[in-house]
């Protein structure tokens, strides 16, 4: 066994004793974390302002703070990014994590030192468990694609970025020296160039794991492979780049002069791969190494579509899901391949749930965790050792077993409002903002209109019903290109996932007229109220349904 397989059995044994402690205890272990959580912060801006020093019990809790979603939080964030760092919890926070919302303005997360060395425990639980079902999983190199760790800086500068690339740059040498490719590979700011360098590097030998939580990734870079494969052998054999520096200034320019440095020529396996081109007509994944042992990526929700493929580009690996996991954490640890199921981490959050149809009620009953009933989906909020309490995140799961007295359970897809194929976590107000946008560019008027999600072809059709059908045909395609580059501008993520081809431009497609009533007419004589009807901007059912109101597709 080599020594990195060991040391990280080791290390996930310990961390799986808390872990296993409150699955076979889960209200116990709640009602211990979110005690210690309300102590240790009763002197915090949020702390004093809730009344933290009366809580007792969860009953208190719950009657003193409101579950609330990120805009909640955002005045003791922007406290904290002013300088004021006990606003939410006595630990200063070291970094705050972006991610996107549901206005123009990205979120930022909270990280303390305590909250992230307990992701990293999940994390070595999560490679410990992997481990004994893919024993050879650290035998060569590994691939982990992450973002950058800073990718801004607060007014009092503080940074932002990515807590996925802390992890990665914080790593021990023993698992540092086994990474195929440098962490300095995320701080390109061209994806297309950056994907190019992920794979030149990655490509110099052998693989046995691959980690990235979006399966899309992983198609995008076997799509890079294949098209230009005969440079990546050039650049290998030559031991350069494979791109001409003089194309690139500034900080790419820099980072690329940096990489060029620790190359050198490897004829022998550049002969190799030229040797598997000729062979097998094209590089895919599978052929460049054969030996890889283990995939980690995210198996449910929408990317659960994406994850199919790989089988096809990277061979019958194993495929084991990531766990459910934000920038505001991770919530739980899959302990088997092929199952985007996971067990609930009641010693990392405090966990609160409602079910789905539910969610509109007012008084709607507030479940924890040793409430649960499989088989149904919940609305889950979180409350955490970073500073988020009672935070709505969105998210609808469904429980799917139990793992002693824990619930198992798996992300199904966004909630309330909002939708998100790759990531990219569009909300209702941006693309209403888009879309309206789009309208004052391109001069066509829309009556209604509607997005629909299609994870198979990674893009979203854009449903219009002009105000005039005999809208020609370049006034839509105007108005699709005029709504996509507004979405650029409305969603932090969305410019990442569209440069990146991970997803496509919007597919317009001409809804006849009246289409947006006899909608409306539907829903209300299935029992919907005329004067609660809300028009469903976003639609997560296939063209089954809407098939007789289209009048075109461009």
């Amino acid at each position: 066994m080599n020594i990195a397989l060991w040391i990280a059995r080791l290390r996930g044994w310990f961390a799986g004793l808390s872990f296993e402690r409150a699955a076979r205890h889960p209200q116990r272990a709640q009602d211990r974390l979110l005690g210690e959580i309300i102590r240790e912060n009763q002197r915090t801006a949020f702390g004093r302002d809730h009344d933290f020093e009366s809580i007792e019990t969860y009953d208190d809790y719950a009657a003193k703070v409101l579950i609330q979603d990120y805009e909640g939080h955002r005045p003791y964030v922007d406290r904290i990014a002013g300088g004021e760092l006990n606003a939410l919890t006595q630990e200063e926070p070291f970094m705050l994590g972006s991610t996107s919302g549901t206005t123009n303005q990205a979120k930022w997360i909270p990280i303390t030192k305590t909250w992230q060395e307990k992701m990293a425990s999940l994390l070595r639980l999560w490679i410990a468990r992997a481990s004994w079902s893919h024993p050879r999983m650290f035998s060569h190199q590994i691939l982990t694609i992450t973002s950058p760790a800073v990718e801004e800086l607060t007014q009092t500068g503080m940074p932002v970025g990515s807590i996925s690339g802390v992890t990665k740059r914080r790593a021990p040498w023993v698992v540092r020296k086994i990474y195929a490719v440098p962490y300095e590979v995320a701080a390109i700011t061209s994806y297309e160039l950056r994907y190019y360098m992920i794979i030149r590097f990655a490509l110099q030998g052998k693989l046995s794991s691959v980690y990235t939580p979006n399966p899309s990734t992983l198609i995008q870079l076997a799509q890079v492979l294949r098209e230009r494969a005969s440079e990546l052998i050039e650049g290998i054999a030559s031991g350069t780049l494979g791109v001409n520096l003089k194309d690139y200034s500034g900080n790419d320019h820099q980072v690329l002069s940096e990489l060029s440095l620790r190359l050198k020529p490897l004829p022998q396996r550049a002969r190799w791969l030229q040797d598997r081109l000729e062979k097998h007509g094209a590089l895919i994944p599978k052929v460049c190494w054969p030996n890889l042992s283990l995939i980690g990526c995210w198996l449910g929700g929408s990317a659960g579509v994406h994850a199919q493929k790989l089988a096809a580009l990277y061979g019958e690996t194993g495929l084991r899901d990531l766990g459910f996991r934000a920038t505001e954490g991770t919530f739980t640890v899959p302990l088997e391949d092929d199952d985007a199921s996971g067990v609930l981490a009641l010693d990392s959050h405090f966990y609160e749930f409602i079910r789905v149809e539910d969610i509109e009620h007012l008084q709607a009953p507030v479940l924890r965790a040793h409430e649960l009933d499989v088989g149904c989906e919940y609305y889950l909020f979180i409350t955490t050792r970073a500073g988020l309490y009672r935070y709505d995140i969105n998210d609808v799961i469904e429980v799917t077993g139990m793992y002693r007295r824990a619930p198992v359970i798996r992300f199904l897809r966004k909630g309330r409002d909002m939708v998100s194929i790759v990531g990219e976590k569009l909300h209702v107000n941006q693309l209403l903002a888009a879309a309206r946008r789009a309208q004052a560019k391109a001069g066509l008027i829309w009556y209604q209109f509607q997005v629909l999600p299609d994870s198979e072809l990674s893009c979203y059709h854009l449903l219009v019903e002009p105000a005039d059908e005999q809208v020609s045909l370049a006034d839509l395609n105007r108005f699709a290109q005029a709504f996509d580059a507004a979405l650029m501008d409305e969603n932090p993520e969305y410019p990442t996932k569209r440069r990146s081809n991970r997803l496509g431009p919007p597919r317009v497609v001409q809804m006849k007229a009246g289409w947006a009533d006899r909608l409306r007419q539907k829903a209300v004589a299935a029992g919907k109220r005329d004067i609660q009807f809300k028009w469903p901007y976003i639609c997560v059912h296939q063209f089954d349904d809407t098939d007789d109101e289209i009048l075109r597709r461009i």
